[in-house]
Formats: C-alpha cells, sequence, structure tokens
C-alpha cells in the first residue's frame, strides 16, 4: 500500500492508503525523503520501500520497523489500572471509541459514541468497572481507566477511534499484566499499612 506520496513539489494525499492519512509527514522541501510516521502501533511494523526518482537518477531505500507494544502492570489489590491512550486533540464529533480485549476472546471493555458511554455494548465483566475522560474528543486523551483489576484482565487491549466523516482511524495497543499477591505477601503489606496508615495509589503514567 502506498504510505505517502510527494510529487511535483505537493503531497498527494489522495493516493495514500486511508490508514495513513494525517500520520505521515515528509521535509521533502530540504531535499529529505525520511518520513516521520504519527502514533504508530504493532500493525505498522513491517517492511518499507522509499522510491525516489527524477529524469537523472533513481534511488531506493528499505527500512525496518518494528513497534513495541505498551506494558502496564499492576497488582491485583490496586484500586484501578490506567490504560493510556493519547492521541491528536480535536477529533471529530462522530468519532467513536471503543476498547477492546483481545485475548481469549475478542470482548469489547468500552464502547463512546456520538458523545454517550453505551454500557449495553460492554461485556458484562467491565460493566461499571471502566472510565474515560468526558472531554476525551477535544483533548485527544482516551486512556481508560480499569477499576478492581484481577488476573482474569491481563491480556491485550486495543484501542481503536475512526469517525465517517474524515475517513480516518487511529488505535493503541496495551498489554497489560495484574500480578497476583501470594497469601504471605498480602499479610505482610497489611501489617505495614496499619502501622504506618494509608498510602497513596500510583496509577502507571501515560504516555
Amino acid at each position: 500500500m502506498t504510505v505517502h506520496k510527494h510529487q511535483h513539489g505537493l503531497d498527494r494525499a489522495e493516493d495514500q492508503h486511508q490508514f495513513y492519512r494525517e500520520q505521515t509527514e515528509m521535509r521533502s522541501e530540504f531535499g529529505d525523503p525520511s518520513l516521520t510516521l504519527k502514533y504508530p502501533t504493532d500493525r505498522d511494523s513491517g517492511s518499507y520501500i522509499c522510491k525516489v526518482h527524477n529524469k537523472r537518477n533513481k534511488r531506493k531505500k528499505t527500512v525496518m520497523l518494528r513497534v513495541i507494544n505498551r506494558q502496564v502492570e499492576v497488582d491485583s489489590e490496586a484500586e484501578s489500572v490506567l490504560l493510556p491512550f493519547r492521541t491528536t486533540p480535536e477529533l471529530p464529533e462522530d468519532a467513536t471509541v471503543v476498547w477492546w480485549k483481545l485475548e481469549p476472546e475478542h470482548v469489547k471493555v468500552h464502547v463512546y459514541q456520538k458523545g454517550c458511554e453505551l454500557a449495553e455494548e460492554q461485556e458484562e465483566s467491565y460493566r461499571n468497572r471502566t472510565q474515560i475522560s468526558e472531554d476525551l474528543l477535544r483533548t485527544g486523551d482516551l486512556s481508560l481507566t480499569l477499576r478492581c483489576p484481577t488476573d482474569g484482565d491481563s491480556g491485550t487491549y486495543r484501542c481503536e477511534v475512526y469517525s465517517e466523516t474524515k475517513k480516518s482511524c487511529r488505535e493503541k495497543t496495551v498489554i497489560v499484566k495484574v500480578q497476583k499477591r501470594s497469601q504471605g505477601q498480602t499479610m505482610d503489606i497489611r501489617k505495614r499499612r496499619k502501622s504506618t496508615g494509608p498510602s497513596p495509589l500510583l496509577d502507571p503514567q501515560p504516555l
């Protein structure tokens, strides 16, 4: 597929694959054909070939890209865990935001559409346990808070954002690992809390 095309001094967005629109940038005015790919995801991993040609010469270069997914680790005794995702602000008003869990089953964790959260489309086990920002489309902060995590919540999560009007898409994959404490560790922590008082919960920081 065509990721980016520059011809006669202009970027040819109409020749790009839809998936890459508004995600690429090339500083061709400086004679540098290097490509900047914004908001990379694991699906962008692979081989990219740049071809530069004019009347005098032709050049070609291949680049291998490997995108490593963000991993978040949380204790099973934690009150919540944050799945971070920040993208461009001022998203379209008709944008749909869906957080999925990809394994062991492909299920919907949280759905936001037309300014509303659609609890009826969530997998039952996630109802009343998820939360996203109220002003997410304006700020571009699509991070998901998952309350009362258990070892059953461990797995791969993906957030997908798409708009019918702008025909654009954003996505992010986060791997969550919930670590279950042994009985001895839990008892030791309870003793320390009793002697030192409550300690603040620190959620994993977003990107």
